[in-house]
């Protein structure tokens, strides 16, 4: 459980300081990392109002079963696949936020 408190942190530093956490990144990713631009326009999309409530990484049920009904319209995924097949919070720590 220790590596996913470190994702968290890791994710929450990322949040709170896109240019710092891209420059401890940089030698890791180098080109293929992306810019320092586009970490700050997906920054937004790392927080809502579920991750708020439930803790900074978890996954709102809601987004996971829209997003794995599309795939099944798309014929990726199987008709009857269900999101909690592919998530779980039970490992987020809810007082990261």
């Amino acid at each position: 459980m220790g590596n996913d408190k470190a994702s968290q942190r890791g994710l929450k530093y990322t949040v709170q300081n896109p240019a710092g956490a891209f420059k401890v990144a940089q030698p890791a990713f180098g080109k293929a990392g992306g810019t320092l631009d586009i970490l700050k326009a997906s920054v937004p999309l790392m927080q809502s109002a579920y991750t708020r409530q439930h803790g900074l990484g978890a996954g709102d049920p809601a987004g996971w079963t829209k997003a794995v009904a599309a795939l099944v319209k798309q014929g990726k995924l199987p008709a009857g696949a269900q999101a909690s097949a592919f998530y779980t919070n039970a490992l987020i720590d809810k007082t990261l936020r």
